[in-house]
């Protein structure tokens, strides 16, 4: 039911962008066009290269660095993503048939590369899904109340991010949050096992991979790994080096250097400039960006990780410290507000932590303070439900401290 709530609108989005002309409705920002087109060209030419459709991307981005577009890199090999191009590599599945069979055959036809952001959005939506449904699990691993289960994952898939963000486009942001809710899932079995700490670490090694930022988390778990359950570190360290050493050899190859990566290789790694009073006031209160008017139940989280630090339940604990460092990492990126991307977009990846807290402290409200908390639901999800239908997941930059981004449009949008 999720998937087919995502989907519900991407016949009329489609429709649209090819009437006009445009993929404005079908591709929400350029960040994501390398992982949307990635498997098109793995499944028809076994290659990372997009020399054979720099032509059909480079309009997306006409200018470009130095006439490139910002999302590609000129190296040695060719044409290579500037992102990290995971996300990409978990979608060939879902793209694999309808290109097999030969429906999508080329790219010079405005039609064609709208069928590609078609497979690209229903990639996404398919792992937002998952992660909405992985996330109903956790919460009935730590509670038996299977309505507020319920209500609470309902508000996860559909009053956050995970919907106006993570089901609209391969966004690297999506395939974090469900890296994150599987490992947060497999963290919370009681029980311990040797394949249980391998597969936390094969996790934990795909999250860095996917997106760098994912090291803060990787590292601090590692050491509740290395502290309580050292038992099962050389498991751990079995899932995790593997994925080291692949990921060391793609920047050679790629990048030219085993420290180098998409984001250095075009100077961006360099730009941690961000003001994190500017940053955290905006994370927690801005009415485009805050928690407070984007999804005010997760507000609950922080009482959430005070109480289980006051408890020194020791894997809540490292889950806490994990998820403020990540923020803080986020909040010095120079780009910490997302561009113009609805929502604080570069902290969905971290909707299974602070979400978990949150439904902590849920699990235990008397009925008035819950009836409060399911209309802020209700509230939340009327805000993501506007954000997709009319904004098109979109919000500028200069609207970070006005309502505009949350009110329902006068009129529709005409692109």
């Amino acid at each position: 039911m999720v998937l087919i709530i995502y989907l519900i609108n991407l016949p009329i989005d489609f429709t649209k962008d090819l009437q006009n002309g445009l993929y404005r409705r079908m591709i929400t920002s350029n960040d994501v066009i390398p992982n949307t087109f990635l498997p098109y060209l793995l499944i028809n030419e076994g290659t990372f290269n997009f020399a054979s459709i720099y032509n059909t991307l480079k309009k997306f981005d006409e200018e470009g660095i130095q006439g490139t577009p910002y999302f590609l890199i000129s190296t040695s090999v060719g044409y290579v993503s500037s992102y990290p191009v995971l996300t990409g590599l978990f979608a060939a599945p879902i793209y694999f048939i309808p290109l097999v069979l030969n429906k999508i055959p080329e790219l010079s036809y405005h039609e064609n590369i709208l069928k590609i952001a078609v497979l690209g959005r229903i990639s996404a939506s398919i792992y937002a899904a998952l992660s909405a449904g992985i996330f109903y699990l956790i919460c009935r691993r730590i509670s038996k109340n299977e309505k507020l289960s319920l209500i609470f994952s309902v508000f996860y898939a559909f009053g956050t991010g995970t919907y106006s963000i993570s089901s609209r486009a391969l966004w690297m942001h999506t395939i974090s949050q469900f890296i994150f809710s599987v490992t947060l899932f497999i963290l919370l079995f009681k029980e311990d096992s040797k394949f249980k700490y391998t597969f936390l670490g094969i996790l934990l090694g795909i999250s860095v991979i996917n997106r760098p930022t994912g090291i803060v988390m990787a590292v601090v778990l590692s050491f509740f790994i290395l502290l309580y359950k050292r038992k099962y570190l050389l498991h751990f360290l079995i899932g995790v080096l593997p994925l080291f050493l692949v990921y060391l050899f793609s920047n050679q190859y790629f990048y030219g250097s085993i420290i180098s990566e998409g984001y250095s290789a075009r100077d961006a790694a360099n730009e941690w400039t961000g003001d994190w009073l500017e940053s955290m006031s905006a994370f927690l209160f801005s009415p485009a960006r805050g928690i407070l008017f984007i999804s005010p139940p997760l507000l609950l989280g922080f009482a959430g990780m005070y109480k289980k630090i006051k408890k020194k339940d020791k894997l809540y604990v490292f889950l806490a410290i994990g998820y403020i460092a990540s923020i803080l990492l986020i909040g010095k990126w120079y780009a910490w507000h997302g561009a113009n991307a609805f929502g604080h977009r570069m902290l969905v990846d971290y909707l299974p932590f602070i979400g978990i807290f949150s439904f902590l402290i849920l699990k235990d409200l008397n009925k008035r303070l819950l009836g409060i908390v399911i209309i802020l639901i209700v509230f939340s999800i009327y805000v993501h439900f506007n954000a997709v239908i009319n904004r098109k997941s979109r919000c500028d930059l200069e609207e970070n401290w006005t309502f505009y981004c949350l009110k329902w449009p006068d009129r529709p949008a005409q692109y």
